[in-house]
């Protein structure tokens, strides 16, 4: 395996067992809380990532298919795609939701681990950009970590009331 696969596979998992730390003993009752006022709850932040980060890999796989430069344009609404995955996940049962979470970094791992050497080591150009594996996966590692602090923090909000 090429060292740019190692690194955003450390990466990634060095995030993600931050963000399940975060998560630990946490109840049932407390996955569906929401984590402040008019706020997410659990549930919707882990579909939140599990979302992301499967467009992510989308989007990487379309550009190794068919070439930098031609992934079709991103003018997204985050905020309006954000709405509307809390709404399609709001139904389904938690244990749903945490299987689509795990199985989402599986696909995103045997991706990396999968990518021939010779594309692994390349740096592409994304957005006018120079990229390489671990800085575009390093962009769901950091999401991982914000959303494990935002976690320590309802946490800690909790403890102190």
């Amino acid at each position: 395996m090429h060292s740019q696969q190692e690194a955003a596979l450390a990466d990634l998992a060095a995030a993600r067992k931050e963000l399940l730390d975060a998560l630990v003993g946490l109840s049932d009752a407390d996955l569906e809380s929401p984590l402040g006022p008019g706020e997410w709850r659990m549930r919707d932040m882990l579909a939140h990532i599990s979302h992301w980060n499967r467009w992510g890999l989308n989007r990487l796989r379309y550009i190794i298919r068919h070439g930098e430069g031609t992934e079709p344009p991103s003018a997204i609404d985050a905020d309006t795609v954000n709405q509307r995955i809390a709404e399609a996940w709001a139904l389904h049962p938690m244990k749903d939701v945490l299987a689509e979470f795990e199985c989402c970094y599986e696909d995103v791992v045997t991706f990396i681990r999968s990518l021939p050497p010779e594309w692994a080591a390349r740096t592409w150009q994304y957005g006018g950009e120079p990229m390489t594996l671990p800085r575009w996966f390093g962009f769901a590692a950091s999401h991982e970590r914000d959303h494990a602090a935002q976690l320590r923090a309802w946490r800690a909000t909790r403890q102190e009331g």
